[in-house]
């Protein structure tokens, strides 16, 4: 028998690595649903659609969500908060000063953050935050990894990198409730 998955990814897959990132995150998330080709395929085809039309909601309301941080302008303090709600300490360790400033610099004018209805927001910081991970953050070569490159994109896609991500987004969302 042939079994089809269906899955909601962000990720747009292009690729056999871009694949099983996708694949890994359905997993992960166990939002992945697998069709048997069987005689009751037409009811698990509704299930399908249905499963399909709460992952629809999930997109609107992330989207949503980013509409609001690009409408929320950031100040001095709100930028504090942020930085020191993702644990950096640049009053004690400048490393965490240096990352800060990169950061800073990718919120001012990184990849898009200088667009009309990005610039100066808290969607522009969490841009700032996943540019810096994505293209700068420092990370070592490993046996696992062949070059560096490998090793940020590892870090990125599983490792800290995506943790230091998603505790920027949840960290943009806290402070616009706020």
């Amino acid at each position: 028998m042939h079994t089809v998955e269906v899955a909601p990814t962000s990720v747009r897959v292009v690729c056999q690595n871009t694949l099983e990132l996708a694949l890994e995150e359905a997993r992960r998330t166990k939002n992945i649903f697998r069709l048997r080709h069987s005689a009751n395929i037409k009811e698990r085809l509704t299930e399908a659609k249905e499963a399909l039309g709460l992952v629809n909601k999930q997109f609107e309301d992330f989207n949503n969500i980013v509409n609001v941080l690009a409408k929320t302008k950031v100040d001095t303090k709100m930028a504090e908060k942020f930085f020191k709600g993702l644990g950096f300490d640049t009053e004690e360790n400048e490393n965490d000063q240096a990352v800060v400033d990169s950061i800073v610099h990718l919120f001012e004018a990184g990849k898009g953050n200088t667009m009309k209805g990005v610039k100066g927001t808290l969607w522009a910081l969490v841009n700032g935050v996943t540019e810096y991970v994505d293209h700068q953050r420092g990370t070592r070569k490993t046996k696992a990894f062949g070059s560096i490159e490998e090793a940020r994109l590892n870090s990125a896609w599983f490792g800290q990198g995506r943790e230091l991500k998603n505790e920027a987004l949840e960290q943009a969302v806290e402070l616009m409730r706020a």
